[in-house]
């Protein structure tokens, strides 16, 4: 999906064709680096279906400002524009597979430094500061590079970062229909499904987007213990 620097971004349908997203915004900048308003909403509705955001972008912060996604989504409560990140190392898991690893930008050096929110962890430091956020909120997870992945000189890096974010994507459950979580399918997953009716979430267990009829008779053909 090209925005061509404009704010003609995904919506949350078609986002939820994905339990994946990368948003990079490369050089640009002057309004509509990363996501606007409705895309920042789009976002946020994905993730909390169950979404996994990593989002690289030097200029979104900029072009934005901190916004109640940045904060709540993202973890970051405030930040300094245009420092100028020339070495990245990761910290924590998934991320802290990518070793020290100097940058290389293809175009101007305008990475920030942030300040992170109780809720986030460091998933990058620079040789200036914070240089990258991540939540993992189970349901959901999000990660957010101040820097473009496109500038880590190794390619071997970069596809080391790219791999940790695809196999930080949650796995389906092995049992969808035990939504509580205990080993077993009973009466307390018929609960959720029901008290989810119309909606969505983990009660849709045949991931068609609603909770209906066809999740409680996934619920009661599973019934008893998992395998």
């Amino acid at each position: 999906w090209d925005t061509q620097n404009s704010d003609n971004e995904p919506d949350a349908t078609t986002l939820g064709m994905y339990d994946l997203v990368i948003w990079a915004t490369g050089h640009e900048w002057g309004g509509a680096a990363g996501p606007g308003a409705d895309g920042e909403s789009a976002l946020a509705d994905w993730l909390e279906a169950g979404g996994t955001l990593l989002l690289s972008s030097q200029d979104y912060l900029y072009d934005h400002g901190l916004t109640s996604f940045g904060v709540n989504y993202l973890g970051v409560t405030d930040y300094e524009s245009d420092k100028g990140q020339s070495v990245v190392a990761g910290v924590s898991p998934p991320f802290d597979v990518v070793s020290s690893t100097t940058l290389n930008y293809p175009f101007s050096d305008y990475s920030d430094v942030l300040e992170l929110t109780s809720a986030a962890s460091v998933a990058f430091n620079g040789d200036n500061g914070i240089a990258g956020s991540l939540i993992d909120q189970g349901t959901w997870r999000t990660a957010f590079l101040s820097f473009p992945i496109e500038a880590m000189a190794e390619p071997g890096d970069r596809r080391e970062l790219l791999q940790a974010a695809i196999n930080w994507v949650p796995k389906p459950p092995a049992c969808p229909a035990d939504i509580t979580g205990d080993g077993v399918v009973s009466v307390e997953d018929l609960l959720v499904v029901l008290s989810n009716w119309g909606g969505s979430g983990s009660a849709d267990i045949n991931e068609d987007g609603t909770v209906d009829v066809m999740d409680l008779l996934g619920v009661v053909a599973a019934w008893g213990e998992c395998d």
